[in-house]
């Protein structure tokens, strides 16, 4: 996996948000999967969505209308104290991959990026999710399934690096 550093994730994401997290945190859903007609059992999909109330935008970039199409009116006004669901990191490239793995019998390996700060750095690697009942998330916009899904894998952080996540989001993305 490749990992990336804080600042890379921010370019990544076109939604940052302090959240905390609702029960359930985590649900599954089996997606089936088949080929045309035939009774062919082929294994489902596993489908993992995270849980969250917004607490605070960080970054919202809902009002650029290549990010915004689709998105119904979801993310009109303000977003803080909606309830959200969050798809697992790179959602359409594994679905991907489990189709064609188990339709077309073909392999194919994917370099999943992860966050993954400098060691010493206190992020999120090592960071024990399921202790944690606020959080900051780096998400995008899945188009297709009409949720959010994480920028990356362990796209998230501790909230006591909100300043230094609110500088960098200042300085990346007013450049960009």
């Amino acid at each position: 996996m490749k990992e990336m550093p804080l600042e890379e994730l921010i370019e990544r994401s076109s939604f940052i948000f302090v959240v905390s997290k609702l029960g359930p945190f985590i649900t599954k859903e089996d997606v089936p999967i088949h080929k045309g007609k035939d009774d062919v059992k082929y294994p489902p999909f596993t489908k993992i969505i995270s849980h969250f109330e917004v607490l605070e935008e960080v970054y919202n970039a809902s009002k650029d209308p290549l990010i915004s199409v689709g998105m119904n009116k979801f993310l009109e006004g303000r977003i803080t104290g909606k309830k959200i669901e969050v798809l697992q990191g790179n959602y359409s490239s594994k679905l991907d991959i489990h189709k064609l793995f188990y339709l077309e019998k073909r392999s194919k390996s994917y370099e999943s990026p992860i966050y993954g700060p400098a060691k010493g750095s206190g992020g999120s690697k090592g960071m024990d999710l399921e202790k944690q009942s606020e959080l900051i998330v780096f998400l995008n916009y899945n188009h297709g399934e009409k949720q959010f899904e994480f920028a990356a894998k362990s796209a998230y952080e501790s909230v006591s690096k909100k300043a230094k996540v609110k500088k960098l989001v200042k300085e990346i993305k007013s450049n960009g």
